[in-house]
């Protein structure tokens, strides 16, 4: 009797694996990023050269500059013609968050401010923040009064992870002014990303006593969280803004 044969069934197609010199140079991007969070190299800092650091992770020239470029694409390291390579500082991109950019009448020129540190405590609940910041046992609160060239101020709270950041609370008040630099240079931590949002809502009372406007005040809530290296979650922040006649300029921008 003959016997029919049975199509075959196609073998499933294979994905095409990734070059070998990918992984290699993902992986030392990543040991040169660990190496800048545990402090080795600070913002500012120059890094080796590239053929000494071929050298040290047994690996082509090629290879460190592909892990150079992408360590420059995610905002950490800045690359300076004739100069060499460097850990960002991301307080100078930050100064468009941290400065609180409020315009004259002209809508050109920058009001002054000032900064004062109004508490530091833990927090033991969690808040709007802990969507951003994960839930944890604790956070820390940064509470600041700043004033806008002597017309008006807002109030700003900072919240930071309690586990990662809980000694910040033993900090005299004039170190507290300037959080963002705070992480930076102690925990070499830089914001390298942030995200803002903005509503309009009846200023909570707290703020309203600390800026002394009458209860039930509408102004802006303004909302900034800011990422670090890994685009990991670093600060979470909302500012109460009473109503002014000044502009409050946004810029867009992305470490």
């Amino acid at each position: 009797m003959r016997q029919e044969s049975r199509p075959q069934r196609a073998a499933p197609a294979r994905r095409p694996a990734k070059p070998a010199g990918a992984k290699k140079y993902r992986d030392l991007a990543d040991s040169l990023l660990t190496r800048i969070e545990a402090g080795e190299w600070r913002p500012g800092d120059q890094l080796p050269a590239e053929t000494e650091l071929a050298s040290l992770y047994k690996a082509s020239v090629g290879t460190v500059q592909k892990a150079l470029q992408q360590l420059v694409d995610e905002g950490v390291l800045i690359r300076r013609h004739g100069s060499g390579t460097f850990v960002a500082i991301g307080n100078v991109r930050d100064e468009q968050v941290r400065h609180f950019r409020f315009l004259a009448e002209d809508e050109e020129s920058v009001l002054p401010i000032t900064i004062e540190t109004v508490s530091v405590d833990m927090l033991g609940e969690p808040g709007p923040w802990a969507r951003f910041l994960g839930v944890e046992p604790s956070y820390v609160r940064v509470l600041r009064r700043i004033g806008i060239n002597n017309e008006f101020e807002i109030v700003s709270e900072v919240l930071l992870s309690g586990r990662h950041f809980g000694q910040i609370v033993k900090l005299a008040p004039e170190e507290l002014r300037h959080v963002r630099d705070l992480l930076s240079a102690r925990y070499h931590r830089p914001t390298l990303k942030v995200e803002q949002t903005v509503s309009v809502q009846v200023l909570p009372p707290r703020a309203s006593r600390l800026i002394s406007v009458s209860p039930g005040t509408t102004g802006l809530v303004w909302v900034i969280r800011g990422r670090t290296y890994r685009d990991a979650p670093l600060s979470w922040q909302r500012v109460f803004v009473p109503p002014s006649d000044h502009p409050l300029l946004f810029t867009a921008w992305r470490g």
